[in-house]
């Protein structure tokens, strides 16, 4: 798994910086409420670039902004298999993006 990148698709309305954290993409009542359940508050990654491209396009249209993509490497510490290529981990560091005009999925 060293060599495999992991993507978090998601909208430019966050102005997401350097870290994806379970809050990033919360308002500051849902950040409240998030903290609150700290345990069990996670990020979700994936490593197939064509569903995070697909979510980000999805979560722009439902929140407004530019879709994109960010290339993250997640906690290792934390990081948990979910499905076939879907993980969840406490906190994953953005190390690019790629933004809506690359992307190979066009809905």
């Amino acid at each position: 798994m060293a060599d495999t990148n992991f993507y978090n698709g998601t909208s430019t309305i966050y102005n997401i910086e350097e870290w994806l954290t379970p809050t990033s993409k919360a308002s500051p009542a849902e950040a409240i409420q998030i903290l609150s359940r700290k345990k069990k508050a996670k990020v979700s990654v994936t490593t197939d670039l064509e569903m995070a491209e697909r979510f980000a396009i999805n979560k722009a249209q439902q929140v407004g902004g530019e879709p994109i993509v960010y290339i993250v490497e997640p906690d290792k510490a934390s990081i948990l298999r979910v499905s076939k290529s879907i993980y969840s981990t406490y906190k994953a560091k953005i190390i690019g993006e790629i933004k809506y005009e690359d992307f190979e999925t066009k809905l």
